[in-house]
């Protein structure tokens, strides 16, 4: 018996992209959409839609070439958001109809992408037991599946993933901690897996399909994709006798988490970010012979690498007495092997060459070596030699007043007490003879605009949120480049041509509730109303996308910025990066 295990699709994934054209589609290999007039139907789609695509059918012409498969199983995240449009439905659709009329079937369990937050609600993949698919099983319940396939049944364990939602609404758990809820829901699925275990006919092979987080597994920033907390299962979880094969999904890298009988993560069909920019794709091929003892079926199982649009990222140093600082990096940009990837650029400059460095030039030279789609280019700029004053973790440099400011900096230099007293009373009588104080370049709210950003705009963004979140906040820079980027609606504020603020909408978070985060408006223009429009940008962005909440979490110190927009504080306080927050919520109709 031969089972193919794959999972994470994520198909929606769109960013960076370009739009494919028809010459492109044509020069694809012959299992691209097979049957469909490509340039009636892809022109002009998102080129890494069609990456997304391409990989998928890659898997389906392998389960359908001599020796085929006997069993197609997917271990959950066929989308990258919980309510994909009709667009990506219909594409999913497709390569998994190929292989149902072929009579191969297929297994789908249902991820944490592919399910809403609120119980009773349809999951993305309900609607092939809708239509009652002939071949397609579709599980989004913990339950034991009995699949007949050419070369004889097989058991399936199915461990979908666990709505948070549909384990705190249980009597017992009314009131408790994020934590306990957690520990109960794994105590819950540890269990469960058990009981169905003991279901199993051992004269039958099992296999277990699950989506969630082995304690052992090694995670990229697929992190930054999940939705909630994750609840952590053993991976002796998963091997409970009789289990042949633990088909696993959830985490983008392939690794074996455990052996005897194997536990597997086939990882992601395809690069979701530069995270992954070493990784292999591709998806597992399992054979199971049902004569062999059970829990020892499988004779043999391999990954099979597959195509995937390469990720590269080009580091260039610039250095002090560079004469030519645009020819250097044009120079190492030609040397560089970029063809047909997603590329970026990332440069580090000292200051007095950081202004030397044109931008646009690269990303022109970029493209002309052949580069699929520019994905950025960064320029990080050396620190100068000399001791910076940092706040603490969690203060906020706004929300301190310019003589809170300037005592803080000398309280971390060497002035001279004499001298400090002068300083202090000459910056006393300056502020007080300016109340403008910062924010002095804005006249009136004319001289703001607020729109949603476009993609050319994300760089100077990104560098606003530097500035804001991990240089004066000091959070993680992990936790402020949490991958979530790319699926995100941006608001920008400028003056002028200029980056001032920022604020960002996304919208995976439920069917109904959209949740609003990143707001930075830098330090000089605080306090004269940027914020306001920004958010009120973000969540005109909301209602026209249907939403009818917002969510949010409001550093404490700005909750009475939130209130007076018209949020309400839910719950406790918690802290998040090192920084105290509380949930706020406002309806949107």
């Amino acid at each position: 018996m031969r089972v193919i295990h794959f999972a994470d699709a994520h198909i929606g994934v769109e960013t960076p992209s370009r739009p494919i054209t028809s010459d492109e589609l044509s020069a694809l290999p012959d299992s691209f959409a097979p049957g469909v007039n490509r340039a009636a139907t892809y022109t002009g789609m998102p080129s890494r839609l069609i990456d997304a695509l391409r990989a998928l059918d890659e898997l389906v012409d392998f389960a359908l070439t001599e020796p085929r498969a006997d069993l197609v199983v997917f271990s959950g995240d066929a989308y990258r958001s919980r309510d994909p449009s009709q667009t990506h439905q219909r594409e999913f659709a497709r390569r998994i109809s190929r292989l149902a009329l072929a009579g191969i079937p297929v297994f789908l369990l249902t991820g944490n992408h592919d399910v809403p937050n609120t119980e009773g609600r349809a999951t993305a993949l309900d609607i092939f037991d809708a239509l009652a698919v002939d071949n397609v099983t579709v599980a989004s319940r913990p339950a034991v599946h009995r699949i007949e396939t050419a070369a004889g049944p097989v058991q399936i364990v199915a461990v979908p993933w666990l709505r948070r939602s549909a384990a705190a609404a249980r009597s017992e758990l009314h009131g408790k901690s994020t934590a306990e809820v957690t520990e109960s829901m794994q105590s819950f699925l540890s269990n469960e897996i058990t009981r169905m275990a003991g279901e199993l006919d051992s004269d039958v092979p099992s296999i277990l399909s699950a989506h969630a987080t082995a304690t052992t597994a090694t995670i990229g920033h697929e992190r930054s994709m999940m939705m909630g907390n994750d609840y952590l299962l053993l991976p002796s979880a998963f091997q409970a006798n009789p289990i042949d094969y633990a088909a696993l999904g959830h985490i983008h890298r392939h690794q074996l988490i455990a052996d005897a009988p194997p536990a597997v993560y086939s990882g992601s069909l395809h690069r979701v970010d530069f995270s992954e920019e070493n990784d292999d794709k591709g998806f597992c091929v399992v054979d199971i012979d049902p004569a062999l003892p059970p829990g020892r079926r499988v004779a043999a199982w391999s990954f099979h690498p597959m195509w995937t649009r390469p990720f590269r990222t080009v580091k260039i140093a610039v250095h002090v007495g560079e004469q030519d600082v645009m020819g250097t990096i044009t120079a190492r940009l030609a040397a560089a092997d970029v063809r047909d990837v997603v590329a970026r650029v990332e440069i580090q400059a000292p200051t007095e060459l950081a202004g030397d460095i044109d931008r646009i030039r690269i990303r022109n030279a970029l493209r002309q070596a052949g580069a699929h789609v520019v994905s950025g280019v960064m320029v990080q700029v050396d620190a100068p030699d000399r001791t910076r004053t940092r706040l603490e973790r969690g203060m906020a440099i706004e929300s301190l007043e310019p003589e809170q400011a300037l005592s803080l900096y000398m309280d971390k230099s060497s002035v001279a007490t004499e001298r400090r007293a002068m300083l202090m009373q000459a910056a006393h009588e300056i502020i007080n003879a300016d109340q403008m104080g910062q924010g002095a370049d804005v006249d009136d709210e004319a001289d703001v605009l607020v729109r949603i950003a476009e993609a050319d705009d994300m760089e100077a963004i990104f560098a606003l949120r530097r500035v804001v979140f991990i240089d004066e906040q000091n959070v993680d820079v992990d936790e402020e480049w949490d991958g979530r980027d790319d699926a995100a609606v941006h608001a920008v504020a400028f003056v002028g041509n200029e980056v001032v603020g920022t604020g960002r909408l996304l919208t995976d978070e439920s069917e109904e509730t959209c949740r609003i985060g990143r707001m930075a408006v830098r330090h000089d223009l605080r306090r004269h109303g940027i914020g306001d429009r920004i958010l009120a940008t973000l969540e005109n962005a909301a209602r026209e996308r249907g939403f009818v909440q917002s969510l949010l979490h409001a550093q404490t110190y700005v909750k009475d910025f939130y209130a007076q927009a018209g949020y309400a504080e839910q719950g406790e306080t918690f802290m998040e990066a090192g920084i105290e927050h509380v949930t706020m919520s406002k309806s949107l109709i």
